[in-house]
């Protein structure tokens, strides 16, 4: 796992290793950080004067010491993303992939995304069902249970489930249990659709 940047001393651990490196000269060659001619000019200019000599040591020392930070930042950076990248391909695999039918509805109950075996279930076209209010595939004697269902997830209920009759894109209608519940950031509704047999 990589390290970020809010852990406790993160940059001073960089700094410490940026300098090691410098001093045992395996910091890599600078990603398009070398010294424009203005800064050049600077250190030169306090490098010939005895002087400002030392001070113009320091100060190359502290642009290399900066530089080799800003490419050590640069590598976490780009592990980082990558990391995150296999993570969201993983998850997002055992979402469209799982073998239940889940759902990501708006708190309104808007489709916002379903899996594979949830348009499977439904016999209906993933694309299709995107902001497809979840009230329109119901009955309407079933629509009240799905109402009082978002009405419950809406005042604060943590999980909470209803029976539904829906008319899948076949003409069916199957009998399904809705489970869900309102996500970790509370800006969306996890639904599980499960076949209770057809009626």
């Amino acid at each position: 796992m990589a390290i970020t940047t809010d852990e406790p001393g993160h940059f001073d651990r960089m700094r410490r290793d940026a300098e090691l490196r410098i001093r045992n000269g395996t910091a890599n060659a600078a990603r398009g950080g070398a010294l424009g001619s203005d800064a050049l000019s600077l250190l030169y200019g306090l490098a010939s004067n005895p002087a400002t000599a030392d001070d113009a040591l320091k100060l190359l020392h502290e642009m290399q010491v900066h530089q080799v930070e800003l490419d050590l930042q640069h590598r976490e950076m780009t592990t980082q993303e990558q990391q995150m990248g296999e993570a969201l391909a993983h998850y997002r695999a055992l979402f469209e992939f799982a073998p239940v039918a889940y759902l990501v509805l708006t708190l309104k109950g808007d489709v916002m995304e379903a899996n594979a075996e949830a348009a499977n279930l439904l016999a209906m076209n993933r694309c299709d069902m995107a902001g497809c209010r979840i009230t329109n595939l119901v009955s309407a004697d079933n629509q009240l249970a799905l109402t009082g269902l978002m009405k419950r997830l809406n005042n604060g209920e943590a999980r909470t489930h209803c029976h539904l009759r829906i008319s899948n894109g076949e003409g069916a209608v199957l009998a399904l249990q809705l489970s869900a519940s309102v996500s970790p950031g509370g800006t969306a509704v996890l639904a599980v659709l499960s076949d209770q047999g057809n009626k």
